[in-house]
């Protein structure tokens, strides 16, 4: 089994995979974190909205309650002392009788609120001083009404002059201080909710322009990946090597990047092609060289053949002549005999 080298190890590229994992994993964290971000900034928002609605909006609608009552009940007590006859009288004090009924069930409520813990200090010395004049205001009426069901009408109206026109006046004033309070709390937690949208506005709006520097810039990086990597477009790519398949080694290939699969591809081309080349022209040589061997060989039979002709005449002179030397002797015994 061979083991890689620590230097291959260490010069081995980043797979694709892993950088466009890497990317989406940057993208999707940005995503994250602005969820996270914008899940606190709606909290606060809806935290805050919801004490708006819960607390400083009711104790405001309670005091406003308190100041209709108050005003209301100034005026029916005015009426009651100037009135003249009984019956009026009478009117116009259980006229006080329901706003103070009023008045109570929108107390009741209030004093559940200030039990609470999210009422301020300042609050809870506002109702106490709205109290402390109501029981003051309260027991200077009682006084009027009081001399006026005796009969006693200019005692009354000095009353209601002296003491009691300025107790509903101080009541109402506190009861508006108290609202005023309200609608500066209920103004300066909206400013802090309009604040903490327009921040989160902004944010997103960043984080936005963020996220899509981040893609280009990914994107860039892994299209440049690619292209070095492969040399060329996946399609062109799959098409250099189905027809190398097929055996066309006359395709033109072209690529900026020497060492991708491309450039790889275009020199594995070029070799074969130069192997190719080599492996004609060595065959051009054996047929030449064959060729000019078996003309040598045809020369060489017709060489052996004139020779063979020549050995056959020389046998055939050869033969004549042993006849004609046989001859002569078979003459010479003749006449030797002779």
């Amino acid at each position: 089994m061979l083991i890689p080298s620590r230097a291959y190890l260490m010069k081995k590229p980043v797979s694709l995979a892993t950088r466009i994992g890497l990317g989406f994993a940057a993208v999707v964290s940005l995503l994250i974190l602005i969820t996270a971000v914008g899940i606190q900034r709606v909290g606060f928002i809806d935290s805050t909205l919801e004490d708006v609605g819960e607390n400083a909006a009711k104790v405001q609608r309670y005091a406003i309650n308190f100041r209709g009552s108050v005003h209301n009940r100034a005026i029916a007590l005015r009426d009651a002392v100037l009135v003249n006859n009984d019956q009026d009288v009478a009117t116009h004090l259980a006229e006080m009788t329901r706003l103070e009924k009023d008045y109570v069930d929108s107390a009741v409520p209030m004093d559940q609120l200030f039990t609470k813990p999210g009422v301020t200090g300042e609050e809870r010395q506002l109702l106490r001083s709205i109290k402390e004049i109501e029981q003051q205001t309260l027991a200077s009426t009682k006084s009027v009404i009081e001399l006026r069901r005796a009969g006693d009408i200019a005692g009354a109206q000095a009353l209601l002059l002296r003491q009691v026109s300025g107790d509903y006046s101080e009541w109402l004033k506190r009861v508006n201080a108290l609202i005023d309070h309200e609608e500066a709390a209920i103004r300066a937690q909206l400013d802090d909710v309009q604040a903490t949208a327009s921040q989160f506005r902004g944010l997103m709006l960043l984080a936005t322009a963020f996220a899509v520097l981040l893609s280009i810039v990914l994107s860039v990086f892994i299209i440049r990946f690619v292209k070095k990597t492969l040399g060329a477009e996946p399609f062109d790519v799959a098409q250099a090597i189905r027809r190398l398949a097929d055996g066309d080694l006359q395709q033109n290939i072209s690529t900026e990047h020497p060492d991708s699969v491309m450039g790889v591809l275009k020199t594995a081309l070029g070799r074969l092609s130069e192997t190719i080349t080599q492996v004609r022209m060595a065959a051009q040589e054996v047929s030449q060289s064959s060729s000019v061997l078996s003309a040598a060989s045809s020369t060489n039979n017709a060489q052996v053949m004139v020779q063979t002709r020549e050995a056959e005449q020389v046998a055939t002179a050869i033969s004549q002549m042993a006849a004609t030397v046989n001859e002569v002797s078979g003459y010479a015994a003749q006449a030797a005999d002779a």
